[in-house]
């Protein structure tokens, strides 16, 4: 249930994930055994490419979860993180097209002019003006680069697994094992599968842990619910800074590709005809 992945990485990792849930609920509603599902699907049923779906998968054989169920939810989870993967790419696609057009306007600039019939490239490396230019415009392309660059990561870095916290504990909790108990297990299981959590997340899950046991409400529920809300609020942070970047990267564009532009393919033209006209006065 990644978000990190490239767009095409992260169809084929979830297509491979939803076939492998797809085998097992089918072999589960047909009334097989647990230790033969596996045994007929093969190792790969348990070593789904999506890490996040195969810790929810170890949690709940491990404790003996109900795993129709619980596959059943993983399998809506897959689907719904892939949908919202594929909307970000969407909101993404035009700031990130127009962040590689613009990065080659200053280029563009020498190109424009050479086709008009100027001297583009002796004008800025015959003088003084047009060196100055050519290594202003070469600083000022370098400088939107990196500043694009710093936008694009901040935009698209996130927390990959939200809510997975939450889910493992359900899970866990859903088998009968103490609350305790479910923690640690949940705890193990993002230790070997290489994942995290942000502590925040962590928190909110403990504090609802608490409220729930002591008023004597489904945990497995409000954990459920509250992983639905951490995973719903990320997607709608990373939708949002998607479509803010749109807007954010007009200013590199407009502080550093646009001055580079007149630097490269303006200035030095202007100066050689101005040269050129008091050298004939």
């Amino acid at each position: 249930m990644k978000m990190s992945r490239p767009d095409h990485e992260h169809g084929r990792v979830a297509a491979q994930t939803l076939a492998s849930l797809d085998q097992l609920i089918l072999l589960l509603r047909a009334g097989v055994p647990t230790h033969r599902v596996f045994r007929l699907v093969g190792p790969d049923a348990t070593a789904m490419p999506d890490r996040s779906a195969r810790a929810v998968l170890a949690v709940a054989v491990a404790t003996g979860a109900p795993l129709t169920s619980t596959l059943s939810r993983l399998q809506s989870l897959v689907r719904d993180v892939a949908a919202a993967h594929d909307e970000v790419l969407s909101a993404l696609a035009a700031p990130l097209l127009a962040r590689r057009i613009v990065m080659l306007v200053p280029v563009a600039s020498i190109a424009l002019g050479t086709a008009l019939g100027f001297n583009v490239l002796h004008a800025l490396f015959s003088s003084a003006l047009g060196v100055a230019c050519l290594l202003g415009g070469a600083l000022l392309s370098v400088l939107g680069s990196v500043w694009m660059r710093r936008l694009v990561q901040r935009a698209t870095h996130h927390h990959p697994e939200p809510g997975l916290w939450c889910e493992l504990v359900a899970v866990a909790v859903g088998s009968g094992l103490p609350l305790g108990r479910a923690v640690r297990v949940a705890e193990r299981a993002l230790e070997r599968g290489g994942l995290s959590t942000p502590e925040q997340a962590r928190a909110r899950g403990g504090h609802l842990l608490t409220m729930a046991s002591q008023a004597g409400v489904s945990v497995s529920s409000a954990l459920r619910n509250l992983a639905d809300d951490q995973r719903a609020r990320s997607f709608a942070e990373q939708r949002r800074a998607a479509r803010e970047l749109g807007e954010r990267i007009l200013v590199p564009v407009g502080a550093c590709y646009l001055p580079a532009f007149l630097l490269w393919g303006v200035v030095p033209l202007v100066g050689a005809v101005v040269s050129d006209t008091l050298i004939v006065a």
